[in-house]
């Protein structure tokens, strides 16, 4: 830990959601500075519970709602006024991102957040305007539609099945209830396709909705990386997945990746990143086509990435990122992690069990020579009550993974 004394009492992290990423991110604030993080959350998930990098934990069950949102942070603000530590805020998910760029200015009166400005933030997050902006910079992305409730067989006939279909609007959608809903679907003919709309436009959902072209192949990647105030990219890290969520909930989500070196790809997103003028935490999720040899990119998450720690395990700890730019305005040089480490949150026994053939060899070497982190329970935070957390959520992992693998995005789940 560098400069503890110095530097615990100068900044508090605030972070917004208690899932895995949360838990990675409070745990590269201690191994930084050896300072605990404060939870705000809808609901306390037993990643955040038992840890020595959580001090306090504040849970509103309406808190990814406008009012109570600021409202519940107005409150933490007052509660901490008479304190000298500068409150860091970190989203750990869609709508905190979303909710801290409307509410940028109002909260930068009493915290300390890198986020990008409402417009942009708008245009990102809507997949249908992102695409736009890739377009503009020539990022390669999939054959992609844009259907409404009154549209949603104008483009059929364009269609070559399968197709994927997700939400336009992730906020608005992950406020719906339906059966058979999930993150991202696949059609694999026009009945299924059809089948889907209807379900998705009977609920409460009335934004649009986009269809892609299924890309061939299962060599997914993602970047985490961070941009600093000054809307410049410093740190960036490229991993390839070598291992899925297996749930309809979780498709997108990743147990399992590692450091992979693409010096072009990193040229070229960060080019894109310091010319939309990006601030802040982000993931990009992307597919290799075969068919032309290009990454495509589906989407970037305004927020650090579910399995953001990966940063901090290759070297590149994201805590530090965001407190030398905005604690001390550190003038950082760029840096494109490389050095190979293999993030997990699955046990070694599970991730070789499922994970693809071609990965085998670099599972096995990088777990023989230590060059892994297991996301969920670190060597520095066990204690008897995690020890049991973490053996419930590898017998979940075991039951999702025989129930959901391959299985995710086709529309015949019982």
């Amino acid at each position: 830990m560098k400069n503890m004394a110095q530097l615990q009492s100068s900044f508090k992290p605030i972070i917004l959601g208690s899932d895995i990423n949360a838990y990675g991110i409070a745990r590269s604030f201690y191994e930084a500075y050896g300072v605990s993080a404060t939870i705000v959350c809808k609901k306390l998930l037993d990643t955040c519970e038992h840890t020595k990098y959580v001090d306090t934990v504040i849970v509103e069950q309406e808190v990814e709602t406008q009012d109570v949102f600021m409202k519940t942070l107005e409150e933490l603000a007052a509660s901490r006024k008479d304190s000298s530590e500068k409150m860091i805020l970190v989203p750990c998910g869609d709508s905190y991102s979303e909710l801290m760029a409307r509410n940028k200015d109002e909260l930068s009166k009493s915290f300390v957040l890198n986020i990008v400005d409402g417009d942009l933030h708008r245009r990102i997050s809507r997949k249908e305007s992102f695409y736009e902006l890739c377009k503009q910079h020539g990022l390669a992305y999939p054959k992609t539609w844009v259907i409404s409730a009154d549209s949603t067989s104008k483009h059929v006939g364009d269609m070559t099945f399968p197709v994927i279909l997700k939400p336009a609007n992730s906020v608005m959608y992950w406020a719906t209830k339906f059966p058979g809903k999930r993150k991202v679907f696949m059609a694999r003919n026009q009945q299924e396709y059809e089948k889907i709309v209807r379900a998705i436009y009977d609920s409460i959902y009335t934004d649009l909705f986009i269809v892609q072209e299924f890309i061939p192949g299962d060599l997914d990647g993602e970047f985490h990386f961070y941009s600093n105030q000054h809307k410049k990219a410093t740190c960036m890290l490229f991993s390839e997945i070598i291992l899925g969520s297996p749930t309809p909930e979780g498709i997108g989500s990743h147990t399992a990746e590692t450091t992979t070196e693409q010096p072009e790809l990193v040229a070229v997103f960060r080019s894109f990143l310091d010319a939309i003028g990006y601030r802040g935490f982000g993931n990009v999720d992307l597919r290799y086509d075969e068919r032309d040899n290009q990454w495509k990119v589906f989407e970037i998450n305004l927020r650090p990435g579910r399995c953001s720690y990966a940063l901090t395990a290759s070297g590149n700890n994201l805590a530090e990122l965001i407190v030398n730019d905005m604690i001390y305005d550190k003038k950082q040089p760029f840096t494109a992690s490389s050095n190979k480490v293999l993030n997990t949150l699955v046990s070694d026994k599970l991730l070789k069990k499922y994970a693809p053939q071609r990965w085998q060899s670099t599972i096995n070497e990088l777990i023989s020579s230590k060059q892994y982190t297991h996301h969920y329970l670190s060597d520095d935070d066990i204690n008897p009550r995690r020890i049991k957390n973490h053996l419930r959520h590898k017998a979940r992992f075991y039951y999702v993974f025989k129930k959901y693998f391959g299985k995710q995005m086709i529309t015949d789940i019982d």
